[in-house]
């Protein structure tokens, strides 16, 4: 189903200040305020996917923070006019919703909207708040400060039809449930030399499964925006392997997600911080859902 948006864009600021020095860091979150229109009650819809159109969470400080984001009724007197707080919080999910940045790096994040079924819901217009709190984990001094930051989404929902309601709501919900950890992941290499994380003394890199339900992952290797300052994209992708591409994730297991990596022993490679993105697709959803971590290489002389 296409949706009808109104676009505006939005880029939030939240300074953070450390009293001691006086200095900023900060996060920024940088959202469209998005107008879905004709979402239909019973149905869950991916604002990702269909209007392109992510929540994404940028450190751009030296700082560590760990950021939550929290869906909330809005106080009444921040209602838009011809808008009502949205009836329940829970109808809003934010994929990932807690996750930690280093210095520098940026977090895309989903929202799904899942509306119960019922006629009280056709034909409405929804407000709700959208609260990222930020808490510095380290870096500037500040350490244990925590503060937040409030933006708006409003939708408008439209009337029920049968044939159109989604059979994967629930399934929806339980891939939230998978989460691949480290978010951000560190190691030193020898150019020349083929190693593979989650052998030997090299760190390694989990996909786990939180959920009741069983799911198919696909792994792949990409290069993305929002890596940590100082660190470049991997020139070569092919520089990088994963030992498996697919998976069968069952309830409550963690599996190792084995990378292999040789980056060319020149000596233009030496002495260089790269960087690169394992994703992993949740497959079998009616709409894309992924998680990310980032892989942080620093080589040696």
């Amino acid at each position: 189903m296409r949706l009808k948006c109104l676009v505006i864009a939005v880029i939030g600021f939240l300074s953070v200040f450390a009293p001691q020095k006086a200095q900023t860091a900060d996060v920024a979150i940088k959202f469209a305020d998005v107008v879905p229109s004709g979402l239909i009650p019973g149905m869950a819809y991916s604002i990702k996917k269909e209007k392109g159109i992510p929540f994404v969470v940028m450190n751009k400080s030296d700082s560590t923070f760990e950021v939550e984001i929290i869906v909330d009724k809005p106080a009444k007197k921040y209602l838009k006019e011809g808008y009502e707080l949205i009836p329940d919080a829970r109808w809003i999910k934010v994929f990932p919703n807690n996750f930690r940045l280093g210095p520098r790096e940026n977090m895309e994040c989903d929202l799904i909207i899942i509306i119960p079924e019922g006629e009280m819901y056709e034909n409405k217009n929804f407000q709700a708040s959208l609260i990222s709190e930020a808490k510095i984990l380290s870096g500037n001094k500040g350490v244990g400060l925590t503060f937040s930051l409030e933006r708006r989404f409003r939708f408008a929902t439209g009337t029920s039809a049968k044939k159109k309601k989604s059979k994967e709501v629930g399934k929806i919900v339980e891939a939230m449930g998978i989460k691949l950890y480290p978010q951000s992941l560190y190691t030193d290499v020898s150019p020349g030399k083929k190693i593979i994380l989650g052998r030997e003394n090299y760190p390694c890199l989990k996909l786990a499964n939180y959920s009741r339900s069983n799911f198919k992952i696909e792994l792949k290797i990409k290069n993305k925006d929002g890596f940590a300052e100082n660190y470049e994209s991997i020139p070569d992708i092919g520089w990088v392997k994963l030992k498996k591409n697919r998976m069968k994730l069952k309830s409550g297991k963690v599996e190792n997600v084995e990378i292999e990596l040789k980056i060319p022993g020149n000596d233009e490679n030496k002495q260089k911080n790269f960087a690169f993105t394992i994703v992993a697709d949740i497959l079998g959803l009616n709409f894309p859902m992924e998680v990310h971590a980032m892989i942080y290489v620093k080589t040696e002389e």
